[in-house]
């Protein structure tokens, strides 16, 4: 989930003006210095009703790295090239859609990997850090690539360190500390998973035994 809420919050509000335009995106080309996933980002197009912070889940997908994309979507078949090409630093983080045509078919098969982004997407929602627009709540056969996301910048949990050993529950008779974080810069939003992973793994929630 990590790598999604980062990958949405970068194109959301991250990317910097290249001042590039007119670029042919069928051919690779650097927007990005830095030697990681934003490297051949192109712009994300705006959306006259939606303002700053919306991503189209299409505009998001049709410019997937594939470091990301292997990240979040598993494949139960070979594809001939996908490890090699993710064990190359040169090569791993080149968008789906540069890649060649065969191995670009068997990762974008059946479009099963934008269901895989999607279920990311609502976990993402269930946590506070991103909104479904409404036309997702009110056309239930809108498709996939239509749909709006907003990327929050602020984002909260809470604190459940002290509370008794359970499974499923919090502790009612216990008031928790709310963590709360402004995530005005991307590194923001490492440092907030950070923090939730160190509660995840200090909590006592999440066992099934009491005893």
């Amino acid at each position: 989930m990590q790598v999604v809420h980062e990958y949405l919050w970068y194109l959301a509000y991250g990317r910097p003006d290249t001042g590039i335009e007119n670029v042919d995106f069928d051919k690779v080309h650097h927007y990005n210095n830095e030697s990681s996933w934003k490297t051949y980002l192109p712009p994300v197009p705006s959306h006259p009703n939606y303002g700053k912070g919306w991503v189209q889940v299409g505009d998001a997908a049709v410019i997937l790295p594939l470091s990301i994309l292997a990240q979040f979507h598993r494949y139960t078949y070979k594809v001939d090239g996908l490890e090699r090409y993710l064990a190359d630093s040169n090569k791993r983080d080149i968008l789906v859609r540069h890649l060649p045509h065969k191995m670009r078919e068997l990762l974008l098969h059946k479009r099963k990997y934008l269901f895989s982004l999607m279920e990311v997407i609502e976990r993402l929602c269930f946590m506070g850090l991103v909104t479904l627009s409404r036309q997702k709540a009110t056309s239930s056969c809108l498709p996939k690539e239509e749909e709006m996301v907003y990327v929050h910048r602020n984002a909260s949990f809470l604190d459940t360190r002290i509370s008794n050993r359970s499974y499923m529950e919090i502790s009612s008779n216990m008031t928790y500390d709310k963590i709360e974080l402004t995530l005005d810069e991307f590194e923001d939003v490492g440092k907030y998973w950070i923090r939730l992973k160190d509660i995840c793994l200090m909590t006592p929630l999440g066992n099934r035994r009491n005893g």
